[in-house]
């Protein structure tokens, strides 16, 4: 699973091959 950071996007899940932390929950619409 991936989800985008900083613009980029990211390996999430599973966990042993993840590029970042995952966000959880994801901030609002306004705050991304």
């Amino acid at each position: 699973m991936v989800q985008i950071l900083e613009g980029e996007y990211k390996v999430v899940w599973p966990f042993d091959v993840a590029e970042a932390e995952l966000v959880w929950p994801a901030p609002p619409w306004d705050r991304r």
